[in-house]
């Protein structure tokens, strides 16, 4: 019997709220943001080469992030919708 279980994304969609040379300003932003409440989803660092990008989310559509995104330029911050 075969399962109708949908396949995980292979990839979603986040906003990317910054990108800091050191780790401990991409901290300091993530310490920062974590309690707006335009901020949706989970805040996340991630290390890529010499840069540590924050990133908010998951969004399961393209939909949802820009709608974080337009709600979080309200708040002031400049984020940029990205897919990983």
């Amino acid at each position: 019997q075969r399962r109708n279980a949908p396949e995980p994304p292979a990839s979603a969609f986040y906003l990317q709220l910054g990108a800091y040379a050191r780790a401990d300003k991409a901290e300091q932003a993530r310490a920062r943001l974590r309690n707006n409440a335009s901020v949706r989803g989970m805040l996340e660092v991630v290390k890529g080469g010499s840069l540590h990008r924050l990133f908010s989310g998951p969004f399961a559509s393209r939909g949802e992030a820009d709608e974080a995104l337009r709600a979080l330029q309200a708040a002031g911050v400049e984020p940029m919708v990205v897919r990983r």
